[in-house]
């Protein structure tokens, strides 16, 4: 198996969302310069011209109160994030489409990725949400923040509570919030590639603060939805090939 700290993005065409071809398939996914928002039954249309699969992924976040889960998922889905912080009191599901061209892909990929969001009181008060938050999950995002020094120190309790038996192949990926905010940050550079080293897991950074292209809901995510998709795709290629037709399997 691929070291997971080795680069997931070797699985994408560089720059392509860049190249003329990929701001085609970008387009599809906004509105009025905006990134459109989906249901879970909606889904980009792509004019005949363009060429694309569609590989459908369950990932679920995880992470301690005010790690900036809700945050994270608003970010990736290009939608205003609320300055006041509240607690989920169940279960949200947001749907993000996000094109790419792996390299082993004869055509582009339009990834649609579930982000199942639980607040960790309901978790915690409600033994059945966890088993469907996990139930068919390809992923699961395991979050600590910067300024939070208790949630990094958390992790590997975290994933050891969160994965069960049976559930070692699940694709683990660790991502620290708020990284721009250095003045308050508990946690230093070292210590997360300490971690990194130890674990075997690359580290994805996020920021909290806007860019100056927030507007079109893409500059800012589109690095960490790089990384996530191209794990996703380099995973699926890792993976015992599923019968040809299967919806999971682009290439079927």
């Amino acid at each position: 198996m691929m070291d997971e700290l080795e680069d997931p993005e070797l699985e994408l065409e560089p720059h392509w969302l860049r190249s003329s071809v990929g701001r085609r398939y970008l387009s599809c996914i906004l509105h009025n310069n905006r990134r459109r928002t989906f249901s879970i039954l909606d889904s980009p249309e792509l004019p005949p011209s363009l060429r694309a699969v569609t590989a459908s992924y369950k990932l679920f976040v995880s992470g301690k109160s005010g790690v900036g889960k809700t945050a994270l998922v608003a970010m990736l889905a290009g939608v205003p994030v609320s300055p006041t912080h509240y607690e989920t009191r169940g279960t949200e599901v947001t749907t993000v489409y996000w094109p790419a061209k792996p390299v082993t892909s004869i055509v582009p990929v339009m990834f649609q990725l579930n982000l199942w969001d639980c607040g960790e009181a309901v978790l915690k008060k409600f033994d059945y949400l966890l088993p469907s938050c996990k139930e068919d999950v390809d992923a699961i995002l395991f979050l600590f923040s910067f300024t939070d020094r208790s949630s990094f120190e958390e992790l590997p309790a975290q994933m050891s509570r969160v994965l069960g038996p049976g559930e070692e192949n699940v694709l683990r990926v660790v991502i620290g919030t708020k990284f721009d905010l250095v003045a308050q940050a508990d946690v230093t550079e070292q210590e997360v590639q300490a971690f990194e080293r130890r674990w075997g897991l690359q580290v994805l950074r996020t920021c909290c603060r806007p860019g100056p292209e927030v507007a079109m809901g893409v500059a800012r995510a589109a690095p960490t939805l790089d990384s996530l998709v191209a794990r996703l795709w380099r995973r699926r290629l890792q993976a015992p090939q599923p019968p040809r037709g299967d919806k999971r399997d682009p290439l079927g």
